[in-house]
C-alpha cells in the first residue's frame, strides 16, 4: 500500500493502535518512495519576502551541468507518473536544459513550477525552446499593499498578476495555474479580500500556514485569535471559490481546533482519507490538507543544486551555513550519475527519524491528545 505509512501514523494519533513501537511505521515509510522531486535549481532571488524559508545568499550558483546530472539520475528511477516541481528560487533561461531532459526521459512525469511570476520576463526564450509545464503556482499574498509590503517590492504584485494572466503561453493544453497564500500576522485578516483579487484564470487555491524553520520566522506565524480570524474568511472565500488549506505546522492543527471546537475537529479528522503525504479531511466545507513533519522525507525529494537535503529545513539554511560541521544532518548527500534513488530516500528517512523525527512526532501527540482533551 503506498501510502500504509500515512495509516499507520495516524492509527498512533488518534489512539487505535494499541502498539508503542513505531518503528514498523518508519520502516514502512523507508519503503515509500516519494513520488515528487523538488529542484532548486538556483538560490538566487529578486525578492526577498519575510515568510520565504530560503536566507538572503551571497553564494547561489549551481554547476548547470552536473545539476543537469543529478535531476535526470533521479527522475529516470523513480516509479510511474513522477511529479517535478522546479522550485526555484526564480526560473532562468538556463534551466531549461535540465527540464527539457527529464520531459524526453520521462514523458510520463508532470513538470510543475512555483514563481513570484518573474518568469514571464522569460516567456518568449520559454516558447522559443518549445517547452511547456503542466501547472505553475504564482503566489499572491495579499492585496496589492499587502502582497507588497510582505514582498518587499512596491511592484511585486503586477508581476505576480501578470505571470498568472499569461500562464496559459508557456502550459500544456490541459495545464493549470494555481495560486498559493501564505498566512502571515501580516495578511492573515486579507484572506477574503485576496480571494477577490485573484484572476480568474486560478484553477486552484491554496492557503498555507508559514512554516518557522528559522527563529526569525517565528514572530510572523498566527495567534490562536488571528487563525480563527483567517479561518472565518477562509470559509467565506470557500463559497466564492474552492479553497484548500494546507498546515505543516501541527501547532496550527490546535488552533484550528479551538477556532470550531474539539467535539467537531475531530468528528471531521477521524473521516479523513490518507493521501500519499497528508491527511485530508473536510472541515465546515472546507478541504483540509495536514502534513505531518515527522513524515515529511516522504513529501519530496529536495535536490538543491546537485545535493540531496532534507525536507525544509536543510534548504532553510544558506550553502555557507550548511558547509559547518554541525549542519551535516541537513544534507543526505550528492546526487551523481551512479546515485541510487532508494538507498538515498531510506538514508534520509534514517537520518529524519534520528535529528529530527522523534521529537516531531512526540509534539504531534501531545498535541493530538491536547486537542482530544477540546472535546
Amino acid at each position: 500500500m503506498e501510502n500504509f505509512a500515512m495509516n499507520l501514523w495516524l492509527e498512533y494519533i488518534i489512539g487505535k493502535s494499541e502498539k508503542d513501537d513505531i518503528g514498523e511505521m518508519y520502516a514502512q515509510l523507508a519503503r515509500e518512495l516519494p513520488k515528487v522531486m523538488s529542484v532548486v535549481a538556483t538560490r538566487h532571488c529578486n525578492l526577498q519576502c519575510k515568510h520565504c524559508i530560503f536566507q538572503k545568499e551571497r553564494q547561489y550558483f549551481f554547476n548547470g551541468a552536473a545539476l543537469e546530472i543529478a535531476v535526470k539520475t533521479i527522475v529516470s528511477q523513480m516509479l510511474p507518473n513522477p511529479i517535478v516541481v522546479h522550485e526555484g528560487r526564480i526560473f532562468e533561461p538556463k534551466h531549461l536544459s535540465w527540464l527539457q531532459a527529464i520531459r524526453q526521459i520521462r514523458p510520463d512525469n508532470k513538470i510543475g513550477m512555483i514563481d513570484n511570476g518573474s518568469y514571464a520576463t522569460h516567456i518568449s526564450k520559454i516558447k522559443l525552446a518549445g517547452f511547456k509545464f503542466d501547472w505553475l503556482d504564482i503566489s499572491v499574498d495579499g492585496p496589492k499593499r499587502i502582497h507588497n509590503f510582505q514582498r518587499g517590492s512596491k511592484d511585486s504584485f503586477e508581476v505576480a498578476i501578470n505571470g498568472i494572466r499569461n500562464a496559459q503561453k508557456v502550459l500544456t493544453a490541459d495545464g493549470e495555474v494555481n495560486s498559493l497564500m501564505t498566512l502571515t500576522k501580516i495578511n492573515y485578516a486579507s484572506v477574503l479580500e485576496t480571494c477577490k483579487t485573484l484572476p480568474k484564470q486560478v484553477s486552484q487555491w491554496h492557503i498555507a500556514t508559514i512554516t518557522p524553520t528559522r527563529a526569525e520566522l517565528k514572530k510572523l506565524t498566527l495567534s490562536e485569535n488571528e487563525f480563527k480570524i483567517s479561518w472565518n474568511q477562509i470559509k467565506l472565500a470557500n463559497v466564492l471559490r474552492v479553497v484548500v488549506l494546507k498546515i505543516y505546522e501541527v501547532s496550527d492543527m490546535l488552533k484550528l481546533a479551538k477556532a470550531v471546537g474539539g467535539v467537531k475537529f475531530f468528528e471531521a479528522f477521524e473521516k479523513a482519507q490518507m493521501g500519499f503525504s497528508s491527511v485530508n479531511f473536510v472541515l465546515e466545507g472546507v478541504l483540509v490538507r495536514y502534513f505531518p513533519q515527522s513524515m515529511a522525507p516522504k513529501e519530496t525529494f529536495v535536490l538543491d543544486g546537485g545535493v540531496y537535503r532534507v525536507p525544509y529545513y536543510g534548504i532553510s539554511h544558506t550553502l555557507a551555513e550548511l558547509n559547518r560541521e554541525e549542519l551535516e544532518k541537513y544534507t543526505i548527500g550528492k546526487v551523481t550519475a551512479e546515485s541510487n534513488f532508494r538507498l538515498l530516500y531510506e538514508e534520509c528517512v534514517i537520518g529524519w527519524r534520528e535529528n529530527f523525527s522523534r521529537e516531531a512526532f512526540k509534539e504531534e501527540a501531545f498535541i493530538f491528545q491536547q486537542i482530544k482533551n477540546l472535546q
